[in-house]
């Protein structure tokens, strides 16, 4: 049996005993559901529980997978009754349970699942993303969000939940529960994260369990809703006209007969590459709600639904090269070129190695800066390779090691400067004419600014004819540079000038999101165009006034300093020709703690951080996240505070005290004095 965190092959799992595949199919299930970290694609996992099937049908792994056992015990979850009461991380238990799906894999079995139902089908895409519930109470709020965890108890992630676009926080239509997929638009994730993780699902999963709920809605996730409960709809397309009208997105649906599903089948799995999430199937449900109750469920699955999932996304081939491509942020990423592949109907020769960490788990081997002899993953070795939802190509396995050299670059490919490895990514500190930096730097801010017509293309081609080298040079550009392009027209010409005019005035956060600063979204942007109003305000900005906003922490605050003095010399050349305007000032939560702000440190016994935060803010309070002179209260759990008066001092409380005798900064206060301070407040 393969080493955990090392992928089986298909010659592996075929021969797998059933203990073995009885292990590994508990183990993988549960990395996928429970820790939502798989480490092999669904063709290798379906091919195992296809395998244990074959070998033993009545094994107890089959019945639990999607992470649900029948006979665990759940006394310590809560009742979803409990709403109000439940916080953050807490376990509860869905009132029914969050079941996983039968699968399919031919037009004989889906037939045989038409026989069962003796209904028609309404098929949706399956979407690959990270299951949730959504409950609403008896005045239509947003009352609890939870994860699917296990299948029969979830975790409480209602406040990051709320930061989910096309999750309405009140509908006109109470007590109902709405249950659906987060994900990450694809565009997003090839726009913002392709070049720092390895797939949508993973960065859904881990942005859903941020501790502050502002990472979360920095990422982009979306929604779209698969069932609702609670409602008296006869049929899944009164389901999902219901959910349409109380503010959700529902799963795009057809209905057919046994007759049209294989058809239908074939239909959605040409048009899935047009879909901006990523899918791993066609789910059927029976049409009709009555049917549900007659066809009941078994301790797995529901009777009434099955998943078509797509074959042929996996295959072998071998790898020729390595190209290095400098990222907008930076960062020089690994591409691999191999021998021509086709997955999913798409002829593959390029696929995204993502950073330096990825090639060292895919190859058992530690990598250094320049060559890197008899390397496994060279040239000539032979991979395992997917198209992860049908859409983006992924090497899953090292399957025959290569013993060629694989070679780092030591300078940046593009403008020669020093390369260094920092952290899993290949960075350099790149000179000023580099030639990719600033075409990303171009396209990412042709794309926040939504300038019409800009595309990389275009954008290549102003950059390589030294038209535009920096964003300022778009709305320099006149008629006669653009008609002297390959291919362009007048028209053309014309209709591209009248684009980036269109953009001279920009609201400030989207000027400051279009700057390209790691870690300066458009959400962060917003706050602070909202916080300062304007750019000579932001600009001359403290850390500490930095730090004092709510989700700013000294990193990222140096960040920001650091990347506004990068970029002095691009910035004033904006503003010489764009004009900035101001974004309305978000109002405060008022309150009996109005101008007081309030930092947490260590743990609290009481109650959780994030529960600690929320409180303040109900009561007008604010929340940043670091020490400044500005902050008026540090606050330590009671049993940290008898360290701290015993001698004990934090990074955090080192500079309270500093800031205390120099006369300006918080006090330091204990966890009951907090909690006394809150009762005066709520009273």
């Amino acid at each position: 049996m393969p080493e955990h965190g090392t992928p089986p092959t298909q010659i592996e799992i075929l021969a797998m005993d059933a203990e073995t595949l009885e292990l590994e199919v508990q183990r993988h299930d549960a990395l996928y559901h429970e820790h939502n970290q798989p480490e092999i694609p669904d063709t290798l996992f379906d091919l195992m529980v296809e395998r244990l099937r074959q070998l033993r049908p009545d094994s107890p792994a089959l019945l639990r997978i999607g992470g649900l056992d029948p006979d665990a015990s759940h006394d310590n979850a809560a009742s979803p009754d409990d709403a109000e009461q439940l916080h953050t991380g807490d376990k509860v238990r869905h009132s029914v349970p969050m079941l996983s799906l039968e699968k399919c894999y031919s037009e004989q079995e889906l037939l045989r699942f038409f026989e069962r139902i003796e209904d028609d089908a309404v098929a949706t895409p399956k979407v690959d993303g990270v299951a949730l519930m959504i409950r609403y109470d008896h005045q239509g709020r947003l009352l609890l969000g939870a994860t699917r965890g296990d299948g029969r108890v979830g975790e409480v992630i209602t406040e990051n939940i709320r930061r989910v676009q096309g999750i309405p926080h009140h509908i006109d239509t109470p007590g109902l529960e709405v249950r659906g997929e987060a994900y990450l638009p694809l565009s997003t994730f090839r726009q913002r994260f392709a070049e720092q993780f390895a797939n949508p699902r993973n960065l859904t999963a881990g942005s859903l369990k941020q501790k502050d709920p502002q990472r979360t809605a920095e990422v982009g996730l979306r929604f779209i809703a698969y069932d609702v409960l609670g409602s008296d709809e006869k049929t899944e397309t009164d389901k999902a006209a219901l959910l349409e009208r109380i503010g959700f997105t529902p799963a795009p649906g057809s209905r057919c007969t046994a007759a049209e599903g294989q058809a239908l089948f074939d239909r959605l799995s040409t048009e899935r590459a047009s879909l901006d999430y990523e899918t791993d199937g066609i789910v059927y449900k029976a049409h009709t709600v009555a049917r549900h109750a007659v066809l009941g469920t078994t301790a797995h699955h529901p009777r009434w639904a099955i998943a078509y999932k797509y074959q042929g996304e996996s295959g072998i081939t071998r790898f020729a090269d390595i190209e290095w491509s400098v990222s907008r942020t930076g960062a020089i990423n690994p591409v691999a070129i191999v021998d021509p592949v086709s997955l999913s109907g798409v002829t593959v020769q390029r696929i995204s190695l993502h950073n330096l960490g990825i090639i060292e788990k895919l190859a058992g081997q530690p990598l250094t800066i320049g060559d890197n002899d008899a390397y496994p993953l060279s040239s000539g070795a032979r991979l395992l390779v997917t198209r992860r939802g049908g859409v983006i190509p992924h090497v899953e396995e090292l399957m025959e090691p290569g013993s060629n050299t694989f070679n780092i670059p030591t300078t940046c490919p593009s403008c020669g400067a020093p390369t260094e490895r920092r952290e899993d990514l290949l960075m350099a500190d790149h000179r000023e004419d580099c030639a990719t930096t600033g075409q990303r730097r171009l396209r990412h801010f042709a794309d926040v600014i939504d300038a019409e017509g800009f595309g990389p293309k275009l954008l290549a081609q102003l950059y390589d004819n030294n038209l535009a080298t920096e964003p300022a040079d778009l709305y320099r550009l006149n008629r006669t540079d653009l008609i002297s392009l390959e291919r362009m027209g007048e028209k053309s010409a014309d209709n591209l000038l009248a684009a980036i005019e269109a953009r001279r005035t920009l609201p400030l956060d989207t000027f400051l999101a279009a700057l390209g600063i790691p870690g300066l979204g458009r959400t962060l942007a917003r706050t602070l165009a909202s916080r300062f109003r304007t750019w000579e305000h932001l600009r001359n900005a403290s850390r500490e006034e930095l730090i004092a906003i709510d989700g700013i922490a000294e990193v990222l605050a140096d960040g920001l300093r650091q990347g506004f003095e990068d970029l002095t010399p691009v910035i004033d050349n904006l503003l010489g020709v764009v004009q900035l305007t101001e974004v309305e000032q978000e109002s405060p939560a008022s309150g009996p703690l109005d101008g007081q702000s309030f930092l947490f440190t260590g743990t609290l016994e009481t109650m959780k951080r994030a529960d600690a935060q929320a409180r303040v803010r109900t009561l007008g309070g604010t929340t940043p996240s670091g020490v400044s002179k500005d902050l008026t209260w540090l606050v330590i759990g009671d049993a940290d505070l008898e360290k701290f008066r015993a001698g004990w001092r934090s990074s955090k409380l080192k500079k309270a005290e500093t800031l205390r005798d120099s006369g300006e900064g918080p006090e330091i206060i204990g966890e009951s004095r907090f909690l006394a301070l809150l009762e005066v407040a709520e009273a």
